[in-house]
């Protein structure tokens, strides 16, 4: 396995229990090419996107009935109340208006008598949203071997965040990135815990604050904005365990991470 490292301090700092990095795993069951790891200061402004989606969905009749169980009584005994003489009820009436018998003159009863149906609306989950992780580092390297690591580093996440070629009309899925963060030689429990996740947006910007350049070329400064989006929607059995709020820290295999 390759592994990339800026700055190279980060090398022998690694070691130390204080020193806050996050790793980038290459990973890829179909293709030996796609194994590498790169090793970079844990950047500022680190943020994890959790959320669900629900939709708002109307009960109707079905929530009447059960509001009308609940109250001891059905709708259709009170619609009964029509047949035997007793006149309109407001509940009836609300069912008629609810199931649609009568039509515009149950409709004309309700403007009448200022009453209309109970939609009972309720929140209805739906999914979580997948996540997306975005990270930038600027990276000014002291030396032509740093401006090297620099270089392979922006490369590897270039190269690895394109499909491959198979054959005429058939590309083969990227790989995907296992993203750690850790403190010293242990995962960070204080930071997210990302799936494993595809790199689907990388923006390079060359010599943002200057334009100088060192003698074989290299700029003297590269930002590197990179998003991550896991590969599936969460649930919290991903993430925790039944008794614990700790992360799993195990990561599910994926489709593309076979292990």
């Amino acid at each position: 396995m390759e592994i990339f490292t800026f700055p190279r301090s980060l090398r022998e700092g690694a070691e130390l229990d204080s020193t806050a990095h996050i790793s980038f795993e290459i990973i890829a069951k179909n293709d030996p090419e796609a194994f590498a790891k790169v090793h970079l200061f844990t950047p500022n402004g680190v943020s994890a996107p959790d959320a669900a989606t629900y939709n708002q969905m109307n009960l109707g009749l079905l929530g009447a009935g059960m509001s009308l169980v609940e109250a001891g009584k059905t709708a259709v005994d009170d619609v009964k109340s029509l047949a035997g003489g007793k006149g309109l009820t407001n509940t009836a009436l609300a069912t008629l208006l609810a199931t649609g018998i009568g039509g515009n003159k149950t409709a004309m009863a309700g403007m009448a008598m200022g009453v209309a149906a109970n939609p009972y609306i309720a929140t209805a989950f739906e999914s979580t949203t997948l996540r997306s992780f975005g990270f930038n580092f600027k990276c000014v390297p002291e030396s032509s071997e740093e401006a090297e690591d620099v270089r392979k580093i922006e490369n590897t996440f270039r190269k690895f965040m394109y499909p491959k070629e198979l054959d005429v009309i058939a590309l083969q899925y990227p790989p995907v990135f296992r993203i750690k963060f850790y403190n010293g030689e242990e995962e960070n429990k204080f930071m997210p815990m990302i799936l494993d996740s595809y790199l689907i947006n990388l923006t390079t910007t060359y010599n943002e604050t200057s334009n100088m350049f060192h003698a074989d070329g290299a700029p003297v400064e590269t930002s590197m904005s990179v998003t991550f989006q896991e590969t599936k929607a969460l649930i919290r059995d991903d993430l925790y365990s039944d008794d614990s709020l700790d992360y799993r820290r195990e990561r599910p295999k994926g489709d593309q991470g076979g292990e």
